[in-house]
């Protein structure tokens, strides 16, 4: 019998990712059955007996034992693949990823083992398109739009101002005259000169009042009716009141009296 190579088993992905295994033995089962040489139970993707490892001649080979989710090379889905030291296993199209490691040279390819019986563990299919991303859609650049021509108004020129005539001058005083006396040369008036207060006789105040008063003619009074005098009204009016306060005062008095004597 040959001797074994140790081939190490890194978990890159899954429940133990972090962690690795090492064997020295002919073959390695993968699988969800908990009998298997490497189990994962918790892995719904992972058929009961998934796939094996195969060790013979100092090569490694993969083979997948009719998996309903596929063995993975690389990401390239596989049957049976010869393994080299840095591939990538993945088991099932979401399921754990392990990475292969050996020291030793590869050899010959070893022989298919036989077929494993059909899967009694319940797995789950997965397909594998609806695990595919959607494609991005490509971005669109919108159209560039054309800026709007922009109206600019334009001012109409104003109409020049009309000129304005000039305002007919104003003949002066003397060319009115002129004009009013026919064309004739017009003689200017001298007034006689006013001799100054100082040269003016002094004339008396009771002079010249006196001959004012001789110079007036009298002025006649207008003459009165002679009548009977008339009384005034108010006067009148004074003495009937003088007159009811007696004869009131009066009667108070002759009523007393005759109130007292008869008592």
């Amino acid at each position: 019998m040959d001797d074994l190579i140790t081939i190490t088993l890194t978990h890159l992905e899954g429940p133990r990712a972090g962690e690795a295994d090492a064997f020295s033995q002919p073959s390695i089962v993968v699988g969800r059955s908990p009998d298997n040489h490497l189990p994962f139970a918790s892995e719904k993707g992972v058929s009961g007996r998934h796939a094996e490892i195969v060790q013979s001649g100092g090569r490694f080979e993969v083979v997948d034992h009719n998996s309903t989710n596929g063995t993975f090379v690389n990401e390239e889905r596989v049957t049976r693949r010869v393994l080299v030291p840095g591939d990538k296993i993945r088991f099932g199209y979401m399921g754990p990823v392990l990475q292969v490691e050996w020291d030793a040279p590869g050899a010959a390819p070893a022989p298919a083992p036989a077929a494993p019986p059909p899967d009694q563990f319940g797995t789950v299919f997965i397909q594998a398109d609806a695990l595919k991303p959607a494609a991005a859609p490509t971005p669109v650049a919108p159209a560039p739009v054309a800026p709007a021509p922009v109206v600019v108004p334009v001012m109409a020129p104003r109409p020049a101002a009309a000129p304005v005539a000039p305002a007919p001058a104003v003949p002066s005083a003397a060319a009115r005259i002129a004009a009013a006396s026919g064309g004739a040369p017009v003689a200017a008036r001298v007034m006689p000169a006013v001799a100054p207060a100082a040269a003016r006789p002094a004339v008396p105040v009771e002079s010249s009042m006196a001959a004012a008063a001789s110079t007036a003619a009298p002025v006649a009074a207008p003459a009165r009716a002679a009548g009977p005098p008339k009384a005034s009204g108010g006067t009148g009016k004074y003495l009937l009141i003088v007159l009811g306060v007696l004869v009131f005062a009066v009667a108070i008095i002759g009523g007393t009296a005759w109130f007292v004597m008869g008592r």
